[in-house]
């Protein structure tokens, strides 16, 4: 249940029902695949999950939660390498709240 084979899944879980329109599906399984990854130490997949949230709750009006995920992400990318591109998207969508 907190495996990440598991957290792998709901996310892609979250990319096809929030493809899909699904938004409420898809906050739900990046969420769980977020508390997997914050307890593995996942950190480029918990920035990734925690940047599609954020995505989603910009479409969903919910601007002080879209904020405060990207706001995560370019926390989680500091210190990780290889993130620059996931930084860089987290910033330009905080510029644009």
């Amino acid at each position: 249940k907190d495996h990440p084979d598991i957290a792998k899944t709901l996310q892609r879980l979250g990319d096809a029902t929030a493809a899909q329109g699904e938004l409420d599906t898809a906050t739900g399984s990046y969420s769980q695949a977020v508390t997997i990854r914050r307890n593995h130490f996942d950190y480029e997949l918990l920035a990734d999950a925690v940047y599609n949230m954020g995505l989603i709750a910009k479409k969903n009006g919910d601007l002080k939660l879209a904020e405060k995920s990207f706001i995560e992400v370019t926390e989680i990318t500091e210190t990780t390498e290889n993130l620059d591109d996931l930084r860089c998207k987290a910033e330009l969508e905080l510029g644009n709240l």
